[in-house]
C-alpha cells in the first residue's frame, strides 16, 4: 500500500512537471486575449467601438466579411457557429504562400470571408486585398507623381458598406489613403479635386491622377513667331516678331489710311523688313544676316505712290 501511494505521488509530481514546463514554453504572442468586437449593424457604426476578452487561452482575433462588409468581430471561439465557418480557410496571414493554391491558377488561395490574427486588438484591418496607397506629399515627396514606386497598405476597417481608395489633388499637394466610411466617401464626391476608386478591382488604384508638373518649351529652327498691334483707320495692320535659323519674323506699326506696315529681324535664312505708309502708299524697310532673302532698306509713298530702298545682307 505503501508502494502505490509513492508511485502515485511520482507520477503526480511528473505530470505537474510537465504541466509547468508547457507554461513556460508557450508564447503568449501566439494568441490574442482581447479583440475588437461587433454584429450586424454595430459593425457599421463609426462610434461603436466594443472589445471583448478571449476566454480560450489559444484564441485568435478575427473580423468576419460579406465582401467588404464586416459581419462581425470578435474572438473566433465566441462566434456564432456559421459565423466561425468562415474562418476555416487560412487567409494569407496563416500560409507561407506556397499552401492552397486555387486549380487555375499558381497563386495562394486567400478567405477574403475572414481576417483573422494572433494579436490584441489587431482586427482591424480590412478584407485581404483591400490595399490602397496611404501617403501625403506634404510628407512623402514621391506621393505628388512618382506613385508607381510606393506600396499600397491594407485599409483600416470599413464602417461602410464598400470600401475606396481616394486621390486628393490640391494646387501642388497629393494626399492619398482609404476612404472607409460614408463621410469619407461623400465628402470626396463633393470635391472636384478628388477621386475615388475600388481596391477590388486594382490594389494599389489611387496612384493616378497625379500633380501636374509646370511644363516651358523654347524651339529654335523652322519656327515662326508674330505678334502685332492693332492698326488704325481704314485697313491698316501690323505685326512683329523673330526667327532663328529658318524662321520667319515680322514687326511694325499701324499704317494710317489704308497703308500697310511691317518690321523685322531675322539670321540664318529668315526673311525681315519694317515698312509703314501714308495715305494709299506703301514703304518698305528691313536688314537681314546669313539669308537668301534678306535686305535692308527704307521708303515711303505718297498718294498712290511706291518707293523703296535696301542692299543685302550675307
Amino acid at each position: 500500500m505503501l508502494e502505490l501511494n509513492k508511485r502515485t505521488h511520482k507520477v503526480l509530481t511528473y505530470a505537474l512537471v510537465a504541466l509547468v514546463l508547457l507554461q513556460v514554453l508557450f508564447e503568449p504572442t501566439d494568441a490574442a486575449a482581447k479583440c475588437h468586437k461587433c454584429t450586424g449593424i454595430n459593425c457599421q457604426r463609426t462610434t461603436y467601438a466594443a472589445t471583448e476578452d478571449c476566454t480560450d487561452a489559444l484564441d485568435s482575433c478575427v473580423t468576419v466579411f460579406q465582401e467588404s462588409m464586416v459581419l462581425a468581430q470578435g474572438c473566433l471561439g465566441q462566434l456564432a457557429v456559421e459565423l466561425r465557418n468562415k474562418c476555416e480557410m487560412p487567409s494569407t496571414e496563416q500560409t507561407d504562400g506556397t499552401e492552397m493554391t486555387d486549380v487555375d491558377a499558381a497563386v495562394p488561395a486567400v478567405n477574403r470571408d475572414c481576417h483573422q490574427c494572433s494579436e490584441d486588438l489587431c482586427n482591424n484591418l480590412s478584407a485581404e486585398g483591400t490595399d490602397c496607397l496611404q501617403c501625403d506629399s506634404n510628407e512623402e515627396a514621391k506621393c505628388a507623381s512618382d506613385t508607381e514606386s510606393l506600396q499600397p497598405q491594407r485599409c483600416p476597417i470599413s464602417k461602410a458598406v464598400n470600401t475606396y481608395c481616394y486621390a486628393k489633388i490640391e494646387v501642388s499637394r497629393a494626399t492619398r489613403g482609404c476612404a472607409t466610411d460614408l463621410a469619407q466617401q461623400k465628402e470626396c464626391l463633393s470635391n472636384s479635386g478628388c477621386s475615388l476608386c475600388s481596391p477590388n478591382d486594382i490594389n494599389g488604384c489611387n496612384r493616378d491622377p497625379k500633380v501636374a508638373t509646370n511644363d516651358t518649351t523654347s524651339s529654335t529652327g523652322d519656327s515662326d513667331m508674330s505678334s502685332g498691334t492693332s492698326g488704325t483707320s481704314n485697313d491698316s495692320s501690323s505685326s512683329s516678331g523673330s526667327g532663328t535659323s529658318g524662321g520667319d519674323s515680322n514687326s511694325g506699326s499701324s499704317g494710317t489710311g489704308g497703308s500697310g506696315s511691317s518690321s523685322g529681324v531675322a539670321s540664318g535664312g529668315s526673311n525681315s523688313g519694317t515698312s509703314s505708309g501714308t495715305g494709299d502708299g506703301s514703304s518698305s524697310s528691313g536688314g537681314g544676316n546669313n539669308g537668301p532673302d534678306s535686305g535692308a532698306g527704307s521708303g515711303s509713298g505718297t498718294d498712290g505712290g511706291d518707293s523703296s530702298s535696301g542692299s543685302s545682307g550675307t
